[in-house]
């Protein structure tokens, strides 16, 4: 139907540009920088794809994105897995190559059971600038029973007015060395002990000794106490244990749907229709695959004169039967016109996998999402029923109303 009036919209998003033709009004600024015209890709990616069946082609990303996100994804996981390794691993050669970095004096204490560790601390802090020597706990601290409170007191060791050798839990340490009293010291010449000592924690002394003897383990020289913290490994491993992994699954499938933000729009009472170009202006070269420029830095484009829309996008409310039945309508009507339908709904009655299902099974098996607000936006629906789709060079955005039947779950 002709228009007085189009919505020239810069990359999907506000402010718009309005020109009314035939009335001599211009209100034109420069349109926006966005990275790359592929905004069907970024609009449509952003749904969320709650069934288990493969996204359309022109909704996954472009390759050499999808590339570099597997590759970030990667690089992630890669130093998950380092972190782990250095932290989790018992194996002694991980443990090994984790802390090898020249020599260490490692100072083993406890916060309880009559060890004076603040006693201890202000005798340490004369080494508080010996980047070698550290204190470590074997897991949380006296009056702890978790990690946040155990960071609270770790902070109460190291005060900013009293400067101290870093006082940190390592449970690994604890296991690796076999150390089972405390105060210890070893020295670690990149991550192998090469000297140790119970019942002091005079660093000076300790070395002195090392450089005067051919004896690795000096033996006990002071009064030496059991450890009081539980191993931090241990911990974790008890509280794994414990954990109902089975309960946690069903329990994070039966929120999946709970969570989704849902738009439950208000519903069309009268038949509307606008356009909108999508006017685009690159903020760097736009390559293909084989890296021919498609659009120079700087040029301002319609997108769709870069990019066929051949889909019919239909987005519905299937808490109303009615709304249903339509959309399947003007699914098998958008087929016959060459144009693949992508179904979206703005809410998801029952809220379950298998009321998902179901409405598929509706649509003959053909996949459902979910409206985002990103996509609401972009495409300007504010109301159900509404179909988008293209034609020449800008998106025609159709409101439909549809007669009300009796509303109720399907």
């Amino acid at each position: 139907m002709p228009l007085s009036c189009r919505l020239f919209v810069k990359g999907f998003l506000a402010p718009i540009v309005m020109v009314c033709m035939g009335q001599g009004v211009a209100l034109a600024q420069p349109p926006v920088s966005i990275p790359d015209p592929s905004f069907f890709d970024k609009s449509m990616k952003v749904m969320d794809n709650a069934s288990k069946q493969d996204m359309p082609a022109w909704l996954k990303p472009a390759p050499e994105k999808m590339q570099k996100h597997q590759e970030t994804a990667k690089n992630i996981l890669n130093k998950a897995n380092e972190y782990i390794a250095k932290k989790h691993q018992n194996d002694k050669k991980k443990w090994e190559v984790a802390n090898a970095s020249g020599d260490k004096i490692l100072i083993f204490a406890t916060s309880g059971n009559g060890f004076d560790l603040d006693g201890a601390l202000d005798f340490l802090t004369a080494y508080a600038k010996d980047k070698r020597i550290a204190v470590a706990l074997a897991g949380f601290p006296k009056g702890c029973d978790n990690i946040r409170c155990s960071i609270q007191k770790m902070s109460q060791y190291n005060k900013k007015d009293r400067p101290t050798p870093p006082v940190t839990i390592d449970p690994l340490a604890f296991k690796r060395f076999h150390v089972s009293v405390v105060p210890t010291m070893l020295y670690l010449k990149d991550g192998v002990e090469v000297g140790r000592v119970t019942g002091i924690y005079n660093p000076k002394w300790f070395e002195d000794q090392l450089q005067t003897s051919d004896v690795k383990d000096l033996g006990n020289h002071g009064p030496v106490v059991a450890i009081a913290e539980r191993n931090l490994m241990d911990v974790i491993a008890e509280r794994v244990k414990k954990v109902d992994w089975d309960k946690k699954k069903k329990a994070a499938v039966a929120n999946f749907w709970k969570k989704r933000d849902y738009l439950d729009l208000p519903r069309a009472t009268e038949e509307k229709e606008f356009l909108f170009e999508p006017i685009v202006k690159a903020s760097k070269d736009i390559k293909d695959l084989k890296g021919n420029v498609l659009v120079k830095k700087g040029t301002t484009v319609n997108a769709l004169s870069k990019m066929a829309f051949t889909k019919s996008v239909i987005v519905f409310n299937a808490k109303y039967k009615e709304e249903i039945k339509r959309a399947i309508e003007l699914a098998a009507d958008a087929r016959k016109r060459g144009k693949m339908p992508v179904l979206i709904t703005t809410t998801m009655p029952g809220q379950s996998f298998k009321a998902h299902h179901k409405l598929e099974e509706r649509f003959k098996g053909e996949p459902v999402y979910l409206l985002s607000k990103k996509m609401a936006k972009r495409f300007h629906i504010k109301k159900t029923l509404t179909v988008v789709e293209s034609e020449g060079l800008a998106f025609v955005v159709r409101e439909i109303p549809v007669e009300k039947e009796k509303a109720g779950k399907e």
